[in-house]
């Protein structure tokens, strides 16, 4: 019975990381706005927050990971890059380690830990890591002049969804709400 249950979890947990690995696609490929050749405006963030929060690193890395590889390979804009998949791996890694299974956690806790995810994931990945890959991408010859041109408006396009993105966590996290109610009872 026990056997059972678990494979039941497990199951529900691919199905669902697949979901969210086809709306990542959505969000991340045709729901997407870029300003200029290096600044992408997307809401792709939504189903990384929703596998890190209920599903755990594992799920939440995978989602991110593995929606950039298939918009990459199914939609490229430019030549596929494997410095930003990597990079999209990673950040799903650190939104899950840092608020996976949080729920029991104090309020000033749960926002001390989607602060500094968003932190982190902002400054190392979004700004510095993927700034560094686009300007390999566009501009070996003057990587540095390049990097350093697209910084300051990448920074103003990530300091307005670092806000949203924290407050998106932060909702997720708040207890009492209909879907996360749904997911926990789902996935317990």
């Amino acid at each position: 019975m026990c056997e059972k249950n678990l494979r039941r979890k497990t199951t529900v947990k691919v199905v669902l990381t697949a979901m969210l690995i086809a709306l990542y696609f959505v969000l991340d490929r045709l729901l997407v706005f870029y300003p200029t050749e290096s600044i992408k405006i997307s809401f792709n963030f939504v189903p990384i927050a929703v596998a890190a929060v209920f599903l755990g690193p594992v799920y939440s890395m995978l989602t991110a990971g593995l929606g950039d590889l298939l918009g990459a390979l199914l939609m490229p804009v430019g030549v596929p890059n494997p410095i930003l998949t990597a990079s999209a791996f990673l950040s799903g890694l650190i939104f899950g380690l840092f608020v996976y299974s949080k729920s029991e956690c104090k309020l000033s806790k749960k926002i001390v830990l989607v602060i500094v995810a968003n932190l982190v994931v902002s400054v190392v990945f979004n700004l510095l890591v993927n700034t560094f890959a686009l300007a390999f991408m566009y501009s070996r010859e003057t990587l540095w002049q390049y990097f350093f041109a697209t910084l300051a408006p990448r920074l103003f396009k990530e300091v307005i969804i670092f806000v949203i993105r924290v407050g998106f966590f932060l909702a997720l996290m708040l207890p009492n709400g209909k879907f996360s109610e749904y997911l926990k009872r789902t996935l317990n």
